[in-house]
């Protein structure tokens, strides 16, 4: 058994497979990894669509329609209950 052997540099290159699709959530990127030479090329592959961020907020939106109803009707169950002693 060995402990803290260096790894080869190798290890760590070519880790993401060429034209494989990233995600990046620390910069909110998506983009298709690879050996681009042109600029317009990389900015086709890495400007957010306005539909994922449409969808985004309907989900987040509904979410919170979602909470607000169980809310409501936890309360009225609350007071139904409360009323009928």
């Amino acid at each position: 058994m060995h402990f803290n052997r260096p790894l080869p540099k190798s290890f760590f290159s070519d880790v993401i497979p060429e034209d494989a699709m990233v995600s990046d959530g620390i910069n909110h990127l998506v983009y298709v990894y690879g050996d681009r030479t042109s600029i317009g090329g990389l900015l086709n592959d890495t400007v957010r669509s306005k539909r994922v961020m449409i969808f985004r907020y309907i989900s987040v939106t509904l979410g919170l329609v979602m909470v607000i109803i169980a809310l409501v009707m936890k309360y009225r169950e609350y007071r139904k209950r409360k009323n009928s002693k």
